[in-house]
């Protein structure tokens, strides 16, 4: 359908709106928005702050720095331990070796049989480190001393026959009576620091150890005079071929109990009657 194009004035709009830009809105449209009610948001700051919100981000912070220092404190530590760790493995490693070098030597001692006289008489069949050596200048009668070392240990040996006559009451009956009569020229207190052990040695000989006595230094048969080094010392019961007799073992540097003790196990197993 085709539009009269003969309008008259009064029938033409009154209201004519241009647009200068495509992109803008008619003028009635902006005025529109602008007079209608526009509410308008405040932030408001007249309400008092949260304590324990406060609180919670303090802790949460003096937590974290807490952490931290762990975490950093306990980095520092390991690296610390493994340095030490290999320090300590660098100085110890030879030590153990020397130590091991040690053990191998004192196993390896040699001993060998040896034949002890008394007037050209052998009084004594037994074994003895092959670096003992006589020193019986001097020795009482029916004495023989010997000096040397066993691995790292320094001994002073003596094998003797004593003699009782100034003995209290005279020669002992037995073994066990004489063992007894050791004990008295103790000191009650150094009495209870003895220990003994029983052995049977070869044809079927009996013999009793005493541990952990002091060296005697001086007797007269009824007294004694006793020194501040301790010593080992072995009875042997007296038999039909043979009288009491007793070897005396005595460190003569540092005292060892245990190998002083093995020393004498050893050599007691090696006499022979």
């Amino acid at each position: 359908m085709l539009m009269n194009k003969n309008l008259t004035m009064d029938q033409l709009p009154k209201k004519i709106e241009t647009k200068t830009s495509p992109f803008s809105l008619p003028k009635s449209t902006i005025n529109s928005i602008q007079t209608k009610n526009v509410k308008t948001l405040k932030f408001s700051t007249d309400r008092e702050p949260n304590l324990f919100y406060i609180f919670i981000g303090i802790f949460i912070v003096f937590a974290s720095g807490v952490i931290v220092y762990v975490l950093l404190s306990l980095s520092q530590l390991q690296k610390l331990a493994e340095n030490n760790a290999s320090s300590t493995t660098n100085t110890i490693t030879p030590n153990i070796v020397e130590v091991s070098n040690e053990e191998v030597i004192l196993i390896q001692t040699p001993w060998a049989s040896k034949e002890v006289k008394i007037n050209n008489n052998v009084v004594w069949h037994l074994q003895l480190p092959s670096s003992f050596i006589e020193t019986s200048i001097d020795a009482a009668d029916g004495t023989n001393i010997f000096i040397g070392e066993d691995g790292f240990n320094k001994y002073k040996l003596l094998l003797s026959f004593p003699l009782f006559a100034n003995y209290p009451e005279g020669e002992p009956e037995d073994l066990a009576e004489w063992i007894q009569k050791e004990l008295t020229f103790l000191t009650p207190e150094k009495s209870l620091e003895v220990t003994s052990e029983s052995f049977t040695l070869n044809n079927n000989v009996s013999a009793t150890l005493l541990m952990n006595m002091n060296e005697i230094t001086a007797d007269s048969g009824n007294a004694r005079i006793f020194g501040t080094k301790k010593s080992l010392v072995l009875y042997i019961a007296k038999t039909k071929t043979r009288n009491f007799s007793k070897i005396t073992l005595i460190p003569q540097e540092l005292y060892s109990e245990e190998s002083a003790k093995a020393f004498m196990e050893r050599l007691a197993s090696s006499i022979r009657f």
